[in-house]
């Protein structure tokens, strides 16, 4: 007997759309970053992954930098989920706790100007807060936590 409802169409809201775990390298955060966006591609358009990508890639990266030292001796695990158009990523390791208040930082650093283009470094969270609607750090238990929202472009 058919349905009088209509097909669903992509994930349902809040169910777990991609999640993945690998070795604490900086050429593992390319794979989390390509598996992420490979999984969102039916979700999102190509600007907004490509939004999603850069933000994952700098907030990855920074991870495996300073909380597992650059030592392929930890996990990072990338979960994804999709409630009314609205991603979460959920970026998890097993490394350092962070020695400064993220939340704190992430939070000031999106009100000012763009960093200088030309320092070496300290456009990180910047450039976070550029990609996502609210990053939030925790950290506790043996495991830090980055939670990344993402809001399409209407």
């Amino acid at each position: 007997m058919p349905s009088d409802q209509a097909p669903q169409v992509g994930p349902a809201a809040g169910q777990v759309l991609f999640q993945t775990a690998v070795s604490s390298t900086l050429e593992n955060v390319r794979l989390l970053a390509d598996a992420a966006c490979g999984a969102l591609a039916p979700v999102l358009g190509d600007m907004d992954l490509i939004k999603v990508q850069i933000g994952l890639v700098e907030v990855a990266n920074n991870v495996v930098k300073h909380a597992c030292r650059e030592s392929g001796d930890h996990t990072l695990r990338l979960s994804c989920t999709v409630d009314g158009g609205v991603v979460t990523l959920v970026l998890e390791d097993d490394g350092f706790p962070p020695a400064v208040d993220l939340n704190r930082n992430a939070a000031a650093s999106g009100d000012g100007p763009a960093p200088d283009g030309m320092a070496e470094s300290g456009r990180g969270l910047w450039l976070m807060r550029q990609c996502f609607a609210s990053i939030r750090f925790e950290s506790g238990n043996g495991v830090n936590r980055v939670v990344l929202r993402f809001e399409p472009e209407a």
